[in-house]
């Protein structure tokens, strides 16, 4: 998945550093060592409490609030919202093209359908050993399984 990856990682550090240029253009100075800070603990510091790997509790984040590790929690927040929105209208999307694709091979008039010969073979398989399988006669069984195949191969 996307999260944590290299790519969200590159993603968030040049997003950041675009922002953080038009609102505290003063940190870009410090800009790879507040996103490596963020990177190695993305929680927001609590002013005034000393940190693990903070003996003396005194820091940047001490002297001065900084804009960096917020822009890079947010885009971070942000590009997960829009990920998980992309996913579901994804999935949504596939879900009315399946349908849709479904659709006209039962009604060909809806749209157009593409199946391969083998596809077809298939189906004309499916038929007839469900045909069998349900006790038909194997010659009623052809039947029934040409009848389908013709079904969709009309429609394709």
């Amino acid at each position: 998945m996307w999260k944590d990856s290299p790519e969200e990682r590159e993603l968030v550090t040049s997003a950041s550093y675009d922002i953080v240029a038009q609102i505290a253009p003063e940190e870009l100075d410090l800009f790879d060592e507040l996103m490596a800070d963020y990177y190695a603990k993305p929680s927001p510091a609590t002013k005034g409490h000393a940190t693990d790997d903070d003996p003396l509790a005194f820091g940047i984040e001490d002297v001065m609030v900084v804009a960096t590790p917020a822009v890079a929690a947010m885009l971070t927040t942000a590009i997960g919202f829009v990920i998980k929105e992309v996913i579901k209208a994804t999935q949504e999307e596939s879900a009315t093209v399946i349908t849709a694709r479904i659709r006209s091979l039962f009604h060909p008039e809806t749209g157009t359908a593409m199946l391969a010969k083998a596809e077809l073979q298939h189906i004309y398989d499916i038929g007839l050993e469900t045909a069998v399988d349900f006790g038909l006669p194997a010659e009623e069984g052809k039947l029934l399984a040409q009848a389908l195949l013709t079904r969709f191969a009309l429609s394709t």
